[in-house]
């Protein structure tokens, strides 16, 4: 039973990573590459285009089981190239409106650097050429370091999330008791389900807030049973007081469960017991 759940958690996680994240994240990217072949055509720079809409153009079973493989990231890159290159064809106001509006996004600093060139007379074209070139290869190494991050941590929380169904199936087969898995993993996820329902509206963080809803119910799982474990080796001891003499790990209870669920539910409530554990090493 724990196998076929945990497979089954793993399976979703896959799915809705390939069509909820990476497939979105594909079909803007190619959106931008659409939108900015429209916008300039030049068949000296077109050649990045293209080699955008190639990386992208393939979907096997090896960008379904280890998205992203860096096509993304490398196809991103190319259209900021193409839009930097693209400069160079642009008409001195067209310049100076996208100078403008890049300066909302920069710090003051820059900003001011460029409402000054703006105002300097008489116009000197080359100058604000290279001045927009310049800060839109600032924004553009902003965001590519920030979208490289939100992906990288995609992918690790795929690989722990993989990892802790692993160590649920093993220690459920070594040990038992595996009923107090599913009670903390269904705390950890009612735990994620309760802040996502409070959480205000954020721009596109490119799948990064799903990795939080893949880990809650794994890290709810271990904290449940393992909380419960050491719950009963500390009431052993007498740590805990009296409260927790009736959890007995030989026979799981509604108790017990209840207890898997809070630990699965609160991180404080786990962390307060290995607070506990912590303490009798210490005597």
């Amino acid at each position: 039973m724990v196998l076929g759940c945990v497979l089954l958690f793993l399976a979703s996680v896959w799915l809705v990573r390939w069509h909820n994240i990476a497939r979105p994240n594909r079909e803007l990217l190619r959106a931008r590459i659409e939108i900015e072949r429209v916008r300039f055509q030049n068949a000296d720079l077109d050649g990045l285009l293209k080699a955008a809409e190639t990386a992208i153009a393939r979907n096997s079973w090896f960008d379904f089981l280890f998205w992203t493989r860096g096509q993304e990231i490398t196809g991103w890159a190319r259209v900021h190239e193409f839009q930097r290159g693209s400069i160079e064809f642009l008409p001195v106001e067209i310049i100076r409106v996208r100078l403008l509006t890049i300066g909302l996004d920069l710090d003051k600093a820059r900003a001011a650097f460029i409402k000054d060139a703006l105002a300097v007379q008489p116009v000197d074209v080359e100058a604000l050429r290279a001045l927009l070139k310049d800060s839109l290869t600032y924004l553009n190494e902003q965001t590519m370091k920030t979208f490289a991050q939100l992906v990288g941590w995609q992918t690790k929380a795929v690989w722990l999330a993989g990892l802790g169904g692993g160590l649920i199936v093993l220690l459920a087969s070594a040990v038992g008791n595996p009923v107090l898995f599913l009670a903390g993993a269904t705390g950890g996820y009612l735990s994620r389900l309760a802040r996502a329902l409070k959480r205000a509206d954020v721009p596109t963080d490119y799948g990064a807030s799903w990795t939080t809803l893949f880990l809650s119910p794994i890290v709810g799982a271990l904290s449940g049973w393992f909380g419960v474990l050491l719950v009963v080796v500390l009431s052993r001891f007498n740590v805990l007081g009296d409260a927790f003499q009736a959890v007995k790990w030989e026979s799981v209870s509604p108790i017990s469960l209840g207890l898997a669920f809070a630990l699965g539910f609160s991180e404080r409530m786990f962390d307060g017991i290995m607070a506990g554990l912590e303490d009798l090493g210490k005597k």
